[in-house]
């Protein structure tokens, strides 16, 4: 199926509309809008890698972006978060490979301006969290807080806040 656009001339500019009922049309401001929740955007997406060198050549050599970060978590797992323009994708090299649930997109992590709050509130819709909210001061300049949820489908999400 494709889509008829109208143009119209707004004094901006000829505008291209998308019709009534487009799935991209705008429509607020994004999920737990109705809950007075504001996602602001995604903070990044963790992938599972097996060889941290290997992969940020790659991301910094190959496709452009910059290292933001890199550490050894208390779990000896290496990690790194690599951005470019507003994504960030967080590296992460376990100690030993292993199979896993959640496939090599661990989960989506999206940047809240105050966790508490928006915690309360996906309380209080029925989100069980896997964990209390986690303070990590290895990442970034002051840290991050996060708690990790589950989504209908069982996927990995993350509620989280850049200090």
């Amino acid at each position: 199926m494709y889509l008829e656009y109208n143009f119209q001339d707004t004094g901006r500019g000829i505008e291209k509309q998308a019709p009534p009922g487009a799935c991209f049309q705008e429509r607020g401001t994004g999920i737990g809008d109705h809950m007075g929740i504001e996602v602001k955007g995604i903070a990044h997406v963790g992938l599972y890698i097996k060889d941290l060198e290997r992969s940020k050549h790659f991301y910094s050599e190959v496709l452009g972006f910059e290292k933001v970060c890199e550490f050894v978590s208390l779990e000896d797992n290496k990690m790194a978060f690599m951005k470019s323009g507003n994504l960030i994708i967080e590296l992460i090299q376990h100690k030993t490979w292993m199979d896993r649930r959640d496939g090599l997109f661990d989960h989506i992590a999206m940047e809240v301006g105050n966790i508490e709050e928006v915690s309360e509130k996906l309380a209080a819709s029925g989100i069980v969290f896997e964990s209390d909210i986690y303070f990590d001061n290895l990442v970034f300049d002051r840290g991050v807080k996060y708690q990790a949820f589950r989504g209908p489908d069982g996927e990995h999400l993350e509620i989280y806040q850049t200090l």
